[in-house]
């Protein structure tokens, strides 16, 4: 697939002079309860998004969450990483996605992007995987708009698809009017089609439409 991007290298993003509010976690056996710790946590990530405050962390385990609806960004300055054994009694310990892969799926019969980050500053997803989103939309795994600062490190997005009557873009990533940085990240299988025409999109793997982006190691 064509990957169509305007990029600006060299992007530092710095969360400067920011306190971290809390640590939030999410398993997919947490109890549920207060998602302070891998016991404690929330079953699913839209419940940690709409407790999240800004400069919150959300740890993620090394789980498969499937949806059945768009994951919206909750708020600026909001960190989300995945990769977590999720064993710890305290602190969230040990991460490894290649151990224990965090995977964000829509279910197979649902038509959905996995995440939208709309109108918010210094957001970063670290070390998750999303796979399989479909939307008749641009943007098939994430859609990120008028973002300053977002991050995507060590991320995987595969086979996912965006899908619609003309001009549809990013399979895997649609971004405009944003600034951000992708360092590590692995897009595979992604497509753009427009109806009639498996190929005929523009960027499979990402589309980027006026945006400053740095992409390195990707």
């Amino acid at each position: 697939p064509r990957i169509t991007a305007a990029v600006g290298l060299g992007l530092a993003l710095i969360f400067s002079g920011e306190t971290r509010a809390a640590d939030r976690y999410v398993a997919t056996n947490g109890t549920p309860g207060a998602g302070t710790n891998w016991v404690t946590a929330y079953t699913n990530i839209q419940s940690a998004f709409a407790a999240a405050q800004p400069g919150d962390t959300i740890y993620v385990a090394g789980h498969t969450f499937t949806l059945t609806g768009q994951l919206n960004w909750p708020a600026s300055r909001i960190t989300l990483a995945g990769g977590y054994a999720a064993t710890n009694g305290v602190g969230p310990g040990d991460s490894d996605p290649l151990k224990w892969p965090t995977i964000v799926q829509r279910t197979s019969w649902s038509t959905n992007r996995l995440l939208s980050i709309q109108g918010v500053s210094n957001a970063a997803i670290e070390r998750i995987t999303f796979q399989g989103g479909y939307v008749l939309d641009n943007g098939g795994a994430l859609y990120v708009a008028s973002v300053t600062n977002v991050a995507l490190v060590s991320c995987r997005l595969r086979n996912n698809l965006a899908a619609k009557a003309t001009d549809a873009s990013g399979g895997g990533l649609y971004a405009a009017n944003s600034v951000g940085q992708i360092d590590g990240c692995e897009f595979t299988g992604n497509q753009a089609k427009e109806d009639g025409d498996m190929y005929d999109g523009n960027g499979g793997g990402l589309c980027m439409i006026n945006v400053q982006w740095g992409v390195s190691n990707s």
